[in-house]
């Protein structure tokens, strides 16, 4: 009875740890979430539209991929468009700029969408 009674403890303590564990991942996960989303939407909003788009499409997007570092330092790995005068324009844009919200190192996927209205 007390092999069991302890066995009941022991086996209750680690379904509580690993139900722990996983919530303080998921909580992990959400913040990185934030943050990068914080950090785009910034190199976004420091990005204008030049006035020579004069027409809303596709043709118009940026696609890149990013590197922050902790310093906010941002490096382009790769980018891509279908408009070379933007695809260069983004490019220089994206070199001189230093981003004030970064919470440490962070790589990931950056759309521009060049819109007039």
């Amino acid at each position: 009875m007390k092999n069991t009674f302890t066995l009941s403890i022991v086996t209750g303590c680690l379904l509580l740890m690993g139900t722990f564990g996983v919530s303080a991942a998921n909580l992990t996960e959400k913040a990185n979430k934030v943050s990068k989303e914080k950090v785009r939407n910034e190199i976004i909003r420091n990005i204008g539209c030049p006035e020579y788009v004069q027409e809303n499409s596709a043709v118009n997007d940026v696609k890149a991929i990013v590197e922050v570092d902790k310093n906010g330092k941002v490096t382009i790995t790769d980018i891509n468009s279908g408009n070379p005068r933007l695809l260069d324009y983004v490019a220089a844009q994206l070199e001189n700029m230093t981003v004030k919200n970064v919470t440490g190192p962070e790589r990931f996927i950056l759309t521009v969408h060049f819109r007039v209205e």
